[in-house]
């Protein structure tokens, strides 16, 4: 199942409704332009996402403090405060991106604790990161190989 939402007339059960809400899905009776996930206990902000579930949202009251857009390709994690904004940006495909995402914010007491696990998992699952840890792996083994013979 991709996304994070799940509408209630395609849950056959409670016992599935229960397994997917485990899993980290949102089960609402329809999809709309803003649909809450979350709201994080130790800060009171509230994680939503759009309809289509391309772009997320934690915010305090009407201000956004991130906004995550996730693209088959590309995921852009922006976060505003007082001082800066900050972007980051990852290479990595949508359902690796989802399955990050369902994964930290249901760990996740706090805004903060959320954006942090969620960041680190881009980070080690960004495409160029597993491509160049592959090249190094491949070359590692390589060289054993040439020093074996």
């Amino acid at each position: 199942m991709e996304g994070i939402l799940v509408e209630e007339n395609k849950v056959k059960d409670e016992k599935e409704k229960k397994k997917l809400e485990e899993e980290g899905y949102k089960v609402v009776k329809v999809k709309q332009n803003q649909n809450i996930i979350k709201v994080f206990e130790e800060d009171k902000t509230i994680f939503s996402c759009d309809k289509d579930e391309i772009i997320f949202r934690v915010s305090l009251f009407n201000s956004t403090l991130c906004r995550i857009i996730i693209t088959e390709k590309i995921t852009t994690v922006v976060i505003f405060s007082s001082k800066r904004v900050q972007t980051f940006t990852f290479r990595i495909q949508r359902d690796t991106s989802l399955r990050g995402l369902r994964k930290n914010y249901i760990k996740a007491k706090s805004y903060q604790e959320f954006a942090t696990s969620y960041i680190q998992f881009l980070k080690e699952n960004n495409d160029d990161t597993v491509i160049e840890w592959l090249k190094e792996f491949m070359k590692k083994k390589e060289n054993e190989e040439k020093k074996r013979y």
